[in-house]
């Protein structure tokens, strides 16, 4: 489990992150250590979607523009 206060971005592959980003996207995590390993749930995963709770943010694509001009 990765808890970081900065975004991680997929530096760790494979390995359960919370993130700025995945509080942001999924409102706050529990984690619970267990047996045979960490279990990590969001309030959004636990509650669901509710009227009241805004939709998932989509990932915003990268625009396509040119470079600025260098004077």
């Amino acid at each position: 489990v990765v808890v970081s206060a900065e975004p991680v971005r997929g530096r760790c592959p494979g390995s359960a992150v919370v993130d700025r980003f995945a509080v942001w996207r999924n409102g706050p995590h529990a984690v619970w250590l267990e047996a045979d390993g960490a279990r990590v749930v969001s309030d959004r995963a636990w509650r669901g979607a509710r009227p009241w709770v805004p939709p998932v943010p989509e990932p915003r694509g990268r625009a396509d523009l040119p470079p600025a001009p260098v004077e």
